[in-house]
């Protein structure tokens, strides 16, 4: 389930962020909401083989 989640933006940053999402054609919010989702896989992606390696030696 989706939740809503309201963020501020200096009128610059927001204007830069709306020109590249239109260029993906993506929304504001679509194009947040994929840069956070990469964000948070990639951390994923770059924890869990610690953490496997972490358990098989444990």
């Amino acid at each position: 389930m989706a939740k809503q989640t309201n963020i501020r933006l200096d009128d610059a940053i927001r204007e830069a962020a709306e020109d590249r999402a239109k260029r993906r054609g993506l929304t504001l919010q679509g194009y947040v909401a994929d840069l956070i989702e990469a964000d948070v896989n990639q951390a994923r992606a770059a924890f869990m083989p610690g953490a496997a390696t972490f358990l098989a030696q444990y």
